[in-house]
């Protein structure tokens, strides 16, 4: 008899194991990942290299940078570098005159300008004149408030045997930041400033008459050299 056995043969097996797909998979995502992070950074870390090797490579070649060499804070009468003259000084130096609640210091003194002031102000000698130049320090001390200060009190004596009034227009003329004697002084306070008094081109320069007050003042007289 015919063999009726029809039974369908099995269906043929397929190999399931999909992990090494999915293992190789995350390989390639992870290269991926790591060029596209990698990369910039690794360009970063060139670039950094490359700056400090073009610094170094400049630091070999160029110059030392001198050290600035210190600076020395203007003294009393800085204004009078600028101006043309020749040096003079008190007999006694810096050592104060008295008058009344005023104690005068002669810092400097130069004479022989003809010429004050710049830009807007401009200050000339007459003919056969010249300026001298006092810088002095004004302290007051007294036990009330000074304000009795004037330049129409002050005076110059010279070597032609004339007294002459400080000049307070040219004073203006000192271009300078230093302050000014015409201030209001409490006890113990102090004020610099400039005196300018005009004498003849040929005349020296002998004495200072100093007063506190323009009335009831004796005045102190400092001898010039």
């Amino acid at each position: 008899m015919p063999d009726n056995d029809h039974t369908a043969p099995p269906p043929p097996s397929y190999d399931r194991r999909w992990w090494p797909w999915l293992v190789a998979g995350l390989a390639v995502a992870l290269l991926i990942v790591g060029c596209c992070v990698g990369a910039p950074l690794l360009r970063k870390s060139m670039v950094k290299k490359s700056q400090a090797a073009a610094a170094a490579s400049a630091s070999a070649f160029a110059m030392p940078t001198p050290s600035p060499s210190p600076t020395r804070p203007p003294g009393p009468g800085a204004a009078l570098d600028e101006i043309a003259g020749t040096e003079m000084h008190a007999v006694q130096g810096r050592r104060p005159a008295i008058d009344g609640p005023a104690k005068f210091v002669i810092n400097r003194i130069k004479c022989g300008a003809t010429k004050l002031g710049q830009s807007f102000f401009r200050y000339k000698a007459e003919k056969n004149t010249k300026f001298c130049i006092v810088h002095a320090t004004l302290t007051n001390v007294g036990k009330k408030t000074y304000s009795d200060y004037t330049d129409f009190a002050q005076g110059a004596r010279c070597s032609d045997g004339k007294a002459y009034q400080a000049d307070g227009l040219a004073a203006v003329g000192v271009d300078s930041n230093e302050g000014d004697l015409n201030k209001k002084l409490a006890p113990g306070k102090s004020t610099q400033g400039y005196l300018v008094f005009v004498i003849p081109a040929k005349a020296r320069l002998t004495a200072l008459q100093l007063h506190s007050t323009l009335f009831d003042s004796d005045g102190v007289v400092i001898p010039v050299k």
